[in-house]
């Protein structure tokens, strides 16, 4: 949407598979041009994370069931609302969110390509940023499915640098305006150690 950032209209697109079928839902907050555009790349074991420009819908709204109003939605810099808050908050237990997979938020040391999963209601939408320290933008290699009728978020996360990563999740309920920071992880991504790591336990 025009002169809106990406950010905020997260929370309104899901994206499911059934099969080899992608699934997008998406509810539009006001009247307005919208722009959704969708990147792949082959599900390969190839270390190369590069996802190409597949699709580009233009989509003109006339007319909304309920009209949202988005700067109520803002959300503080990822960073600035982190600040020393590692791991799962206590928002995520009052929306109903629990980790599957990853319990601590700090992780010491992460491999290229990986998965995170949690128990999500299908009444909660979820939102992310991610970011490469100290500021560098990596939400292109965070990809977010909803399974199993809604109930699980999948994040499928591709990192093909070395370096820290922060990855923030937020949550909000259906017909809610409030959106509330739920997770937070702090992930060291170093190929070099992991290889020293593997020739020791040899």
């Amino acid at each position: 949407m025009n002169s809106v950032d990406d950010h905020f209209l997260d929370r309104f697109v899901q994206a499911q598979t059934s099969g080899e079928e992608l699934i997008i839902h998406i509810t539009f907050p006001q009247i307005g041009q919208y722009g959704l555009d969708l990147y792949a790349r082959p599900d390969s074991d190839s270390m190369d994370m590069t996802l190409a420009h597949a699709c580009k819908y233009l989509i003109n709204v006339t007319k909304v069931k309920k009209r949202i109003d988005l700067g109520a939605a803002k959300m503080e810099n990822a960073v600035m609302m982190v600040k020393d808050k590692y791991g799962v908050l206590s928002a995520a237990g009052k929306l109903g969110i629990k980790p599957l997979t990853h319990h601590q938020g700090k992780l010491k040391q992460v491999p290229a390509i990986f998965d995170m999963d949690f128990a999500v209601p299908p009444t909660v939408a979820l939102s992310f940023h991610f970011i490469r320290e100290p500021d560098e933008e990596y939400r292109d290699h965070v990809t977010m499915l909803r399974e199993s009728d809604g109930r699980m978020a999948r994040f499928k996360i591709n990192i093909n640098k070395p370096g820290n990563y922060l990855l923030t999740i937020f949550g909000q309920k259906e017909d809610e305006e409030k959106i509330h920071n739920v997770c937070n992880y702090l992930m060291v991504h170093d190929p070099e150690m992991t290889l020293s790591r593997k020739k020791k336990s040899k």
